[in-house]
């Protein structure tokens, strides 16, 4: 593996290889292409002339907002250089080498991968350096890795160990599969109760001399943290974030110090979405001797959401005296109203299959009228309940809307929405289509 992370490199990175995906012909057994359409290449989707708001699509509809794209790559981008950190976007979150390709080209490091699989689309499109923020397990999974860093020299690929045993067994299958060289891993520092990593600096030390004494199969390029795992009153949550991250830069200190690192360039990694700005300010904070290069692993930025990310925004702007990037929301799913069975009460044809309800049920934003979206009243209209495909809208007595009207809903955690639409639409202001884009889940 070379000796440095730069983003030198990135700069001449190609753009991805996505003929395959804009040859892709859809029809109208995509959820969201209209079913008189004839069947059209995915590329030729924006010349279709189609608005959502003029009922060209059929509904539900998940849309992206290309105006809020274009800010929130631009808020990071001039985030990221004022700060002097990288981004390795999480794909989880899209899984669309269309905007990872968006990503790529405005100067991202690499993209975070969270299984094998995400990798395997990943190299499909042509992406060069991944970060698998989880430990790499499992016998087919070694074996692919193993097979991609052997086909392909250039591949910069780097994984997770938490454990001696899990390091032992991953050492096992790296013997067997043979990749050629030694696997990039980063220690992962954890929390009590919290997700995956080591749970002090003691464990977190044994690991890394015993990674480091295993250089015939690793190469220990740097600590890595995920730093979003604290739920509850954010002041408290903030407390125990910072708490994690100083642990993570000490043993990152303390690993420098003992001389374990395999590289002359540290690589230092946190993960989240909500508390990005207070990791990067944590981790360039490490005192090492060696040249260190911060990587943020922000999969939610780019689309932004109404609900969870922009909390958590408004929350770390009040901590950071509005050190934090203006992000726009980006992504919203739109439906028809398909009954008005009783007073105050519609239904919307759009449910669990269609839009997020993991963190909280989705916000009414927007109404249609006569071609254009009007935004709604915070609290007039709210989405009380969902079924499969029914969404439960409360409304006030005397305002009901009527079968067939229209309404934009904002989420809450794009992650468990994009997952739920193989084909969603670019779309402009005034929400004509501009592109298609497809998800690989």
């Amino acid at each position: 593996m070379p000796d440095s992370f730069t983003s030198d490199t990135l700069s001449a990175m190609p753009k991805l290889q996505l003929q395959e995906i804009h040859a892709t012909t859809i029809d109208g057994a995509t959820k969201g292409f209209p079913g008189t359409a004839q069947p059209l290449r995915l590329d030729e989707l924006g010349a279709m002339n189609w608005n959502v708001l003029a009922h060209d699509l059929p509904f539900p509809v998940a849309v992206l907002k290309d105006s809020a794209l274009r800010n929130n790559s631009d808020q990071m981008k001039k985030y990221l250089d004022a700060t002097g950190v990288s981004l390795s976007p999480h794909g989880k979150t899209t899984m669309s080498p269309q905007l990872f390709d968006r990503q790529l080209a405005e100067g991202a490091w690499g993209l975070t991968a969270a299984t094998t699989t995400h990798v395997n689309v990943f190299r499909k499109a042509g992406v060069q350096r991944v970060i698998l923020a989880n430990q790499l397990v499992g016998e087919q999974n070694v074996a692919y890795i193993a097979s991609e860093l052997k086909r392909d020299p250039e591949f910069e690929f780097y994984c997770l160990v938490d454990s001696i045993r899990q390091a032992d067994q991953l050492a096992e299958l790296l013997l067997k599969y043979a990749p050629g060289r030694p696997l990039n891993v980063l220690v992962e520092m954890g929390s009590k109760n919290g997700r995956c990593g080591v749970r002090s600096l003691e464990e977190g030390i044994e690991l890394a001399r015993h990674v480091s004494a295993r250089n015939d199969v690793f190469c220990l390029a740097g600590i890595e943290v995920f730093e979003a795992i604290f739920g509850g009153d954010p002041h408290d949550a903030a407390i125990k974030t910072d708490g994690l991250l100083g642990q993570a830069v000490k043993l990152a200190e303390e690993c420098d110090e003992a001389g374990l690192f395999g590289t002359s360039e540290l690589l230092l990694t946190a993960g989240g979405t909500m508390y990005f700005a207070r990791a990067a300010r944590a981790l360039l904070k490490a005192s090492v001797s060696r040249k260190t290069t911060v990587v943020l692993r922000s999969g939610c930025y780019l689309t932004h959401d109404h609900g969870l990310y922009a909390k958590g925004a408004e929350f770390e702007k009040e901590q950071t005296s509005g050190d934090h990037p203006e992000f726009i929301p980006a992504l919203e799913v739109w439906a028809s109203v398909q009954s008005v069975p009783e007073p105050g009460l519609a239904i919307l044809a759009l449910g669990k299959r269609d839009i997020s309800y993991d963190i909280q049920l989705p916000m009414v934003c927007y109404s249609a009228e006569g071609g254009r979206a009007r935004a709604v009243a915070p609290g007039n209209y709210e989405i009380v309940a969902l079924n499969d495909q029914h969404a439960y809208m409360r409304c006030p007595a005397g305002q009901e809307p009527k079968p067939g009207d229209l309404f934009g809903l904002g989420i809450s955690h794009p992650c468990t929405t994009f997952d739920k639409w193989q084909l969603l639409y670019i779309v402009d202001d005034d929400y004509r289509v501009v592109e298609g884009i497809r998800t690989f889940f």
